[in-house]
């Protein structure tokens, strides 16, 4: 619930641009600015709550992330100005990228081993199903109450969901055991049916939960994490570049804007797919070769986009299976930060991998902007992002080769 929530709040903007771009006037390099805003702060929150969650536990960083998103989202219903939705989607990122390292690190912890990469997939499919229930319901609302309905929603919708999360979310076994906290575990354990031991908590005693990130160059871990961040900033520069310009780009071919935002809706459907199929052969036959074949296959895919753009059932062909592979394996990327990082650095290992990345995701819709702004058309623009997935499956590939933990 949480992940949807997020997914919704991020792509809010990608959902919003089609109308609120004609209605204040605003051209291409103006709309790349508004877009990035959020992803520096997710940037940021990523960098600065994830090494948090390991400190003080990922119950409290997720409910403060909920709160930060949620009243700012409901601020934006009042911006009037090109600087005050900036600063807005900034703040709203700080808490959007906070969320995600303690999210998925806390269902690592609570995963057997075996099946630990399609359960934090399973989590994570409602990042892409909040995005398309949102790209469904703005194509509904922006017409009916203009596009401040957008994050009138996505304000209400968390910190309603607050209600839910502050009773029931259970705190990491091993920050509790780090700490101390037996009783508190074994509460929870006992909710789960598992007994109070060493093989359920997972916990290496002779550490506390505080990782650093010099620890994430140490024991052999800084070719693989260097890897792992460059793959992490190539597929999210393509991922948010094609989640933020897709509506705004289907709508200049000539799309209406429904039909513009059902494309938005096919990308994020396919990417579901494409994450939970490649999670479940990730947990069977190891993360790399699958990955970087489906990077590969996805860059042809995401290059189709702008070649397709004169048949409606093609576009929407070519967008679900750039989707299913490329953003499909992009998502898969946070299990295998996951399962690379012990228990004592997950968060920040997951973090500053999320954060990094998001120097990525920052760089795409901005330097799409500029490449439009220069005249590039379409079908240039989305070959060059297919080459950007190219360019991830290289990084996977080297990965497997090189980046092994010892």
């Amino acid at each position: 619930m949480i992940a949807a929530l997020d997914g919704f709040d991020t792509q809010a903007m990608a959902f919003v641009a089609p109308a609120l771009g004609p209605d204040w006037g605003l051209e291409h390099h103006q709309l790349g600015p508004i877009f990035s805003a959020s992803l520096v702060g997710s940037l940021m929150g990523a960098l600065l709550l994830g090494p948090a969650g390991d400190r003080w536990g990922r119950r409290p960083v997720l409910i403060a992330s909920m709160l930060v998103f949620g009243l700012t989202s409901l601020a934006l219903t009042q911006a009037t100005t090109v600087p005050e939705l900036m600063v807005g989607r900034l703040v709203t990122g700080l808490g959007l990228g906070g969320a995600v390292p303690a999210l998925i690190a806390l269902t690592a912890e609570y995963s057997p081993r075996h099946r630990r990469a399609s359960l934090i997939m399973l989590m994570f499919s409602g990042f892409p199903i909040g995005a398309v229930a949102g790209s469904l319901l703005s194509a509904w609302m922006i017409p009916v109450f203009g596009w401040e309905a957008v994050f009138l929603v996505g304000g209400l919708a968390p910190l309603a969901a607050l209600l839910v999360v502050i009773p029931l979310l259970p705190e990491s076994l091993a920050h509790l055991k780090a700490r101390g906290a037996d009783g508190k575990a074994a509460r929870i354990l006992a909710r789960a049916g598992a007994p109070l031991d060493a093989a359920a908590l997972h916990v290496e005693p002779h550490h506390r939960a505080q990782g650093s990130i010099r620890q994430l160059f140490e024991e052999k871990r800084a070719v693989g994490t260097l890897l792992i961040w460059t793959t992490f900033a190539l597929s999210l520069l393509l991922s948010y570049f094609i989640i933020s310009w897709l509506p705004t780009l289907m709508r200049e071919a000539g799309l209406p804007v429904r039909g513009a935002l059902l494309t938005s809706a096919a990308l994020n459907l396919g990417s579901v797919a494409g994450s939970l199929v490649f999670a479940r052969m990730v947990d069977r036959r190891g993360p790399h070769g699958i990955l970087a074949s489906a990077y590969l296959v996805g860059g042809v895919m995401v290059a189709l986009i702008g070649m397709a753009t004169g048949s409606m059932g093609l576009l929407i062909a070519a967008v679900a299976a750039a989707g299913f592979f490329s953003i499909g394996a992009q998502l898969c990327m946070a299990a295998v930060a996951a399962e690379y990082y012990p228990e004592r650095l997950r968060g920040t290992g997951i973090g500053w991998s999320m954060g990094i990345g998001r120097i990525g995701a920052v760089a795409g819709p901005t330097i799409a902007g500029v490449l439009l702004s220069f005249g590039i058309e379409r079908g240039p623009l989305f070959i060059i992002a297919g080459v950007v997935s190219v360019l991830a499956a290289t990084c996977v590939w080297l990965l497997g080769q090189y980046g092994r933990r010892v």
